[in-house]
């Protein structure tokens, strides 16, 4: 009874200090850019780099100086991407066909890029597909598909690069999830699952790496709405006044990359969203 009111009272404390600790720190970010780092130099590893977002952010960060690690399934794809990224500044770009659903290439590719290129400080999985059919119309091999590329393909590439990353106390962890990651959608059932998934993963591992300290390790997950990156499927003109999609670029500013040069959020842990979808 009274110890119990004792601990009661104590925790009630302990919330109303964070809780005001929080509010306060909202307040002074509102008004104060957090503290921002270049990446010039960095070793920035893409999935999905052939098309579409992976590929504009390939050329953001040519522009900002970063050695690129290109990953695509599709080589013609990817090794335009790589001209593009020449032609936009790049001074190191390495490509590597790839494809993120098979957990044996994907740990034979990621050896391949620390021998020829050195530990990768900063890996963006953006690789994804979409099979835009209902749940049930939809074939096991596809889900399978979807459940591979946009979700397991984490596990694998994070296995692969975050004991370097640990090791060294540097490193960023972007998770291109959705806002299909944070919401149900009809008839995107098991893409939601694997968006949910990744944004469930990364957010882990993040608690994982902050328990234990290893500060130099930073999250950053991305929740955009739905981009035009020619890979999903266009959606019906009864519903496009509702879900318009977005151009690749329209969410960079606002989630990935400011517009100032050479810099990249810094911080822990950003599940960002697009401004249009938040309505800000």
């Amino acid at each position: 009874t009274s110890w119990f009111l004792s601990l009661l009272q104590k925790n009630l404390f302990v919330f109303l200090g964070k809780s005001v600790f929080a509010l306060l720190e909202v307040m002074v970010f509102t008004f104060i850019p957090r503290p921002q780092k270049s990446v010039a130099g960095e070793i920035v590893l893409i999935t999905g780099s052939g098309s579409g977002l992976g590929r504009l952010l390939a050329l953001k960060f040519a522009r900002l100086g970063s050695v690129l690690v290109l990953w695509d399934v599709s080589k013609e794809g990817n090794e335009e991407t790589s001209k593009m990224a020449w032609e936009a500044g790049a001074t190191k770009v390495y490509t590597y066909t790839c494809d993120c659903s098979r957990k044996e290439e994907v740990y034979r590719v990621a050896d391949q890029v620390k021998k020829e290129v050195g530990d990768v400080s900063i890996l963006i999985n953006n690789a994804g597909i979409v099979t835009g059919k209902k749940f049930l119309d939809c074939p096991d091999e596809l889900m399978e598909k979807s459940i591979d590329v946009n979700f397991k393909a984490h596990l694998w590439t994070y296995k692969a690069f975050l004991p370097a990353m640990i090791a060294n106390d540097h490193g960023h962890l972007v998770c291109i999830s959705s806002s299909a990651g944070l919401i149900g959608v009809n008839g995107l059932a098991d893409y939601c699952a694997t968006k949910f998934a990744a944004f469930g993963f990364a957010e882990s591992v993040f608690m994982e790496t902050f328990a234990k300290k290893q500060n130099g390790v930073k999250t950053t997950i991305v929740c955009p709405f739905f981009i035009n990156t020619g890979i999903p499927p266009p959606p019906s003109p009864r519903h496009s006044h509702r879900t318009p999609f977005l151009p690749p670029d329209s969410i960079l500013p606002s989630s990935l990359i400011p517009q100032k040069d050479q810099k990249l959020l810094k911080g822990h842990k950003y599940p960002v969203c697009t401004h249009e979808m938040t309505g800000r």
